[in-house]
């Protein structure tokens, strides 16, 4: 059974960095984190040498909540390609690709009103 990588949404320096260290990511091994692009997808090994992607949102304060949804669901397809590569899969059907995509955009935005309580306000 394929249960795929471990994927993680973060919201802050403070949080990846956090995030980094809970996988076994080694300082040595960390990327920057990058803070001038709105989102980013971080592809990344743990420490047991399995997949792990971080996508880090950034000045989502007081963004249109569709536009935080459309950041999301653009780092989704990254995870998805990504993972469609490592497995193999250059064909996948249609629904399973459509599937795939919704369980993760899904997750990334539940994920997303988990750490911020459903609010979006401007800082």
């Amino acid at each position: 059974m394929f249960l795929g990588p471990h994927y993680a949404l973060v919201l802050s320096e403070k949080s990846f960095t956090k995030e980094l260290k809970r996988l076994g990511i080694q300082p040595e091994d960390r990327p920057d984190y990058r803070p001038k692009q709105d989102a980013t997808c971080y592809w990344l090994e743990n420490d047991r040498g399995q997949p792990c992607y971080i996508v880090a949102l950034r000045n989502w304060h007081g963004k249109d909540p569709v536009e935080v949804a459309a950041l999301l669901v653009h780092e989704a397809t990254h995870i998805k390609q990504r993972v469609m590569s490592v497995i193999g899969e250059d064909e996948p059907s249609a629904e399973f690709e459509a599937y795939m995509m919704q369980n993760i955009a899904g997750n990334l935005m539940q994920s997303f009103v988990a750490q911020t309580g459903g609010k979006n306000e401007k800082k």
